[in-house]
């Protein structure tokens, strides 16, 4: 059972003088890239770079103009957005002034009304007492001048103007009595 063995293959030999290092090299290695890859001189590329130079320059020209003016605006709208934040700000500090005050008006209004009809009760009770009194001053002097008729008539009217007067003054007296008893 014999195995057959691979073959070498024979090592090229390798001649460090240069002798014969272009047969080593496979076929399209050896042969020069001019022959090749026909390439213009440099110099008939120049005109092409120096338009793609200008194309390049412009464009960076117009989106640094862009890019500025954008920046500038973009500043613009940052101080505006401040400016729109302080007013809202002004704004929101107003409205719980306002808030606040709506409130209290809220809870006064009911007392204050009452305190009002109160008011109106005393305002037209003194009206009156101040027509009595003026009657009971008359009084005095008819009489003096033994003017009995004109005394009667001035008694006549006080009861007149008392007697709308008689109805609020249980009422009265029931707000006194009240207002006693809640002080103690």
């Amino acid at each position: 059972n014999e195995q057959p063995q691979p073959q070498q293959q024979p090592q090229p030999e390798i001649i460090t003088d240069g002798s014969n290092d272009m047969a080593l090299l496979p076929d399209c290695l050896s042969v020069p890239t001019q022959s090749i890859l026909r390439l213009p001189p440099p110099d008939a590329f120049t005109g092409f770079l120096d338009k793609v130079e200008l194309a390049l320059l412009q464009q960076v020209r117009s989106k640094s103009i862009a890019f500025f003016h954008e920046t500038n605006r973009f500043g613009q709208l940052k101080e505006w957005i401040a400016g729109l934040v302080d007013e809202v700000q002004r704004v929101r500090l107003l409205l719980a002034a306002v808030q606040q005050k709506s409130v209290v008006a809220w809870e006064l209004i009911p007392m204050l009304d009452a305190q009002r009809c109160d008011l109106e009760l005393l305002q037209h009770l003194l009206e009156g007492a101040n027509d009595v009194m003026t009657c009971k001053g008359s009084i005095a002097g008819l009489l003096s001048a033994n003017d009995d008729l004109g005394a009667a008539e001035q008694i006549q009217l006080a009861r007149q103007l008392l007697m709308p007067m008689m109805p609020m003054m249980p009422m009265m007296m029931d707000d006194d009595n009240n207002d006693n008893n809640d002080n103690n």
